[in-house]
């Protein structure tokens, strides 16, 4: 089966720490975890993001929301999706003077999850891109250890991945066995370690 790869804009350390501030604050209000913001949800977001800069008890108005929907839901749909939102923040940081110029390309699937999710599976994006040294969007054998090890090393662990180690993890995450694995496989290998966890996963179709 046929699955479409799409690339993701990966960018300066400090805009991408911003960013992730942001992608936190988006899932907080997406309560229906739809990937999408309505004037309610946006409501609850934009007194947030006063109380961050100290403004205390602000009273969000329906005309608050109006110019917020009007600057950042571009498809006038009535609701903020997640690209919109992010797109804004890039914006808005720009202005701030951020570096916000594109430092990296990174493959990812096409399918579309909640922001959550999504925050999760950026960081296995930036960790594939790694270590998939030759840019085939395949990761090989040789270039699983590397994988391996980051991950123990992301979980405070200093281990050095046997061949056995390597073969089990390829056999679990290679799901049509061609020798190689994909974006695709590997972000769902991830998703399925994240439901074992007990982390809620929602993927949906938007336009």
């Amino acid at each position: 089966m046929e699955h479409q790869i799409i690339t993701q804009n990966v960018y300066a350390p400090d805009t991408e720490a911003k960013l992730d501030v942001a992608r936190k604050l988006f899932a907080q209000f997406d309560s229906n975890k739809n990937g999408t913001l309505d004037p309610s949800e946006v409501a609850g977001l934009i007194k947030t993001t006063f109380e961050n800069m100290g403004v205390k008890d602000y009273s969000v108005t329906a005309d608050d929301v109006k110019l917020y929907m009007k600057s950042v839901d571009v498809d006038n749909n009535g609701l903020v999706s997640y690209s919109e939102y992010e797109e804004y923040v890039i914006a808005c940081l720009k202005k701030a003077g951020f570096d916000c110029e594109v430092k990296q390309k990174v493959k990812r699937s096409a399918k579309k999850r909640d922001a959550a999710t999504e925050m999760k599976l950026d960081v296995a994006r930036r960790l594939f891109a790694k270590y998939d040294s030759d840019k085939s969007g395949q990761l090989e054998e040789k270039e699983v250890y590397g994988v391996i090890t980051e991950t123990y090393k992301q979980m405070g662990m200093d281990y050095k991945p046997t061949e056995a180690d390597v073969k089990l993890w390829m056999s679990m995450t290679d799901t049509d066995k061609n020798g190689t694995v994909s974006i695709v496989e590997y972000e769902d290998f991830v998703i399925s370690g994240l439901k074992k966890a007990g982390f809620m996963v929602k993927e949906f179709t938007q336009a």
